[in-house]
């Protein structure tokens, strides 16, 4: 996991807000690209169900396949 806490750049809150969200925090590093989770600025979750991870990288911000969330997931519990 990185060190170096990094802020959301527009499209990655842009597409958390898609998902009814209100901003991003960075969580890690995965397969040269940032991780993001979104959050809400009061804490609350507006969905139950597999986690959503932002990728992101200076070419493309997209959400994370499934597969990928599984393997970002374990990277997490490992």
């Amino acid at each position: 996991m990185a060190d170096k806490k990094k802020s959301p750049n527009k499209t990655v809150v842009k597409l958390a807000e898609s998902y009814n969200f209100d901003n991003a925090e960075f969580l890690m590093e995965y397969e040269d690209c940032d991780v993001f989770t979104p959050i809400n600025n009061d804490g609350s979750t507006p969905i139950i169900g597999q986690p959503i991870f932002i990728l992101s990288t200076k070419k493309m911000t997209r959400i994370a396949t499934e597969n990928e969330c599984f393997a970002i997931m374990k990277l997490l519990h490992d």
